[in-house]
């Protein structure tokens, strides 16, 4: 009993510095060429926020504690919005996530059968997978596919790495474990979106994992995992 007062005592001035206003809702359902609100309380804390996909997002006016926001979608999709708050006077930010649904969008999986992407990414890695001849290949890539999908949530409440560097590192060494080395299991493709990465995010270990660059790995994270799944066996 001393021991859970004295572990409380040093924790309670710790929880004080957090905010604690009302979160933005985890999920919200909305029609395609409507708007959605979502409304948070930041206690007046500086925040910021991020939209992943293609949403148009405004704030509209509110007092200085509560702030709600609009989006809007034009096609059927799932997205999501990352919003941040706190992170001043050193502190890491509070993270907080809300998946949004445009239409009859399912949430997020696998990509069903469909028009084959015609992004930069997509066609590097379609080019790479012609080159990859091992008989499970298909397995390996649908694991890796899987790893970059868990590892969207390394990017949101509560992120557990501070520096770009440890999050990589975290996100290979799961991809090593469970898809195997990249010099040998689906090697092209794994080079590819190496490139990817170097070509769209820091390279620098040292970076601070600040709310943006979460949210910007979250971003390609979801790009690499979509562009894998929709990769034809």
């Amino acid at each position: 009993m001393r021991r859970f007062a004295w572990a409380c005592a040093l924790l309670l001035p710790l929880l004080l510095l957090l905010p604690v206003g009302a979160q933005p809702p985890a999920e919200v359902k909305v029609p395609v060429g409507r708007l959605a609100a979502i409304q948070f309380e930041t206690l007046g804390k500086p925040f910021t926020y991020e939209v992943l996909g293609d949403l148009d997002c405004f704030r509209e006016f509110t007092d200085g504690a509560s702030v709600r926001l609009r989006l809007i979608g034009y096609k059927p999709g799932s997205y999501y919005l990352i919003v941040a708050v706190g992170g001043d006077k050193g502190a890491p930010p509070v993270l907080w996530k809300s998946l949004i649904l445009v239409g009859d969008a399912p949430p997020p999986g696998p990509n069903p059968p469909g028009p084959e992407p015609t992004t930069p990414l997509y066609q590097g890695l379609k080019a790479a997978w012609a080159t990859e001849v091992a008989t499970d290949r298909v397995a390996k890539r649908d694991a890796l596919a899987a790893v970059y999908r868990e590892a969207i949530s390394y990017c949101v409440p509560p992120t557990k790495d501070r520096m770009q560097g440890e999050l990589i590192a975290r996100v290979s060494s799961a991809a090593k474990s469970l898809v195997g080395d990249p010099l040998k299991v689906l090697p092209a493709v794994r080079r590819e979106i190496s490139a990817y990465f170097k070509a769209n995010l820091p390279t620098d270990p040292a970076v601070l994992l600040d709310a943006m660059l979460c949210a910007r790995n979250a971003a390609h994270f979801t790009a690499v995992a979509n562009a894998l799944e929709a990769l034809r066996p």
